[in-house]
């Protein structure tokens, strides 16, 4: 099935972009706008003596040098130099073949002034086997994924040299390799908020805690749910039918009035974050097909804005961020009342059994070293933003350092899943009466993985 990239594409379908045999399309005009807003380009340069930024002009704080227009090969040339030299960790490539696809939507949107034939090119190396490694950092947020985005490009330009006076520029200056990033970390979160969602559950039945049920009418008093909470409490319920299942004679079922608030009030932070995480779902998709660029060519002339800015990126990793810390911090204190036995109603301390050392004592203190660096690493985007670039850019978003320290968390939030999931799997074994199975010894850990 053919993927098509417009308006109207899921989150769902854009995170498949990423996958290399991914078939996708834009729509069929798209070469014939690529065409007309090159035709504009063109047509405005020879006709109207207004400068242009970028093309008549360096670029950033340097905008007051002017440039020959005759020049501009060698200053997109030079351009695109000067940028490629990014730092850091390479990112997935799936992050950047999905950065390139997007790249030629909003190319193909017709308002760039892109050479045709370097459409051309673009399209062809979205969907090249290999493609160039990007290091992760050297993008505010602002005046697009510049730095990334000239080492994801730079293959166009290896052997030919720019065909148009805005090609280097118009493929720079967007927030595709950012949005990109932030379609995994939320494609990536969502799935982890599942398993979180399943471990709370095993924590539940392990405590003995069966007051926790969602056929129960209390739960429909005065509640009105969203489509993405529905779709969380049928799960929730299919869930809780399997554990219950899983009772035998020998479970002990200790009398619980109230349960503390991280078992028995678990469902309202599942449920807000799943609205969060649909709200910056919403966000994401529109940055990722929205024209991101700096000027645009129109029809009434060139217009000098800031499409590039990014501020809904920023929001979006906040919010998941925010997600992040509370998945995290609920887990941890879930973690402490089933292995607490003046909390844990007649479980084994630490959940040990009769192997010395053969217990969860150390995993919980592992969550709560974890949980501290996730927390520190939660600064919101607005804390992040500064002055840069010769106070040219006085205010960024920050967008994409935040959604660097998202995806960091998110790799530490899946060490905490882990260690939830395998502490609640022992307490409701042993919660029932059942042997523990060799992959929940204590020794195996280091392989556990979450189902």
């Amino acid at each position: 099935m053919q993927l098509r990239l417009d308006h109207q594409t899921e989150l769902a379908d854009l995170y498949r972009l990423g996958e290399t045999e991914t078939r996708w399309t834009l729509d069929a005009d798209a070469p014939q706008r690529i065409q007309k807003a090159y035709e504009r380009l063109m047509q405005h340069l020879e006709t109207d003596g207004a400068a242009v930024y970028g093309l008549h002009t360096h670029f950033g704080h340097n905008l007051s040098t002017r440039v020959p227009i005759q020049d501009w090969q060698t200053h997109q040339e030079a351009l695109l130099r000067y940028l490629c030299v990014g730092v850091g960790p390479t990112l997935p490539i799936r992050i950047v073949r999905r950065a390139l696809r997007l790249q030629c939507h909003k190319m193909g949107l017709g308002f760039s002034g892109l050479h045709p034939a370097t459409f051309q090119k673009l399209q062809r190396l979205a969907d090249d086997v290999t493609l160039p490694s990007v290091p992760n950092l050297g993008s505010l947020g602002a005046s697009g994924d510049l730095i990334p985005m000239a080492h994801a490009v730079q293959p166009i330009f290896a052997e030919v040299r720019p065909q148009g006076p805005r090609d280097v520029l118009a493929l720079v200056n967007t927030n595709a390799m950012m949005a990109s990033l932030a379609i995994d970390v939320w494609h990536d979160l969502t799935t982890l908020q599942n398993q979180v969602s399943y471990g709370w559950l095993l924590h539940a039945e392990g405590l003995g805690w069966q007051k926790q049920g969602f056929g129960h009418a209390g739960w429909q008093a005065g509640n009105q749910f969203s489509v993405a909470q529905t779709r969380w409490l049928d799960q929730v319920r299919t869930w809780q039918t399997e554990l219950q299942s899983r009772r035998t004679p020998e479970t002990r079922a200790p009398s619980i009035l109230q349960e503390r608030y991280s078992i028995r009030c678990a469902p309202q932070i599942f449920l807000d974050i799943e609205d969060n995480l649909q709200f910056a779902a919403g966000k994401i998709q529109r940055e990722a097909l929205k024209l991101a660029d700096n000027p645009v060519v129109l029809d009434e002339g060139i217009w000098h804005g800031g499409l590039f800015y990014t501020a809904s990126l920023a929001s979006a990793a906040e919010l998941m961020q925010n997600a992040i810390v509370r998945l995290a911090d609920l887990m941890d204190r879930q973690i402490l009342l089933t292995v607490t036995p003046e909390t844990n109603h007649g479980l084994p301390e630490n959940l040990s059994t009769d192997e010395p050392g053969n217990h969860v004592k150390g995993l919980h203190q592992l969550a709560s070293a974890v949980l501290q660096k996730i927390k520190g690493m939660s600064l919101p985007a607005c804390l992040l933003s500064f002055s840069c670039e010769s106070n040219n850019q006085d205010v960024v978003p920050a967008s994409m350092s935040s959604l660097l320290l998202v995806q960091e968390s998110l790799v530490l939030l899946k060490d905490v899943a882990r260690i939830h999931r395998f502490v609640g799997e022992r307490a409701i074994r042993q919660r029932h009466g059942h042997a523990l199975p060799p992959e929940l010894n204590l020794s195996q850990f280091p392989v556990f993985q979450v189902p």
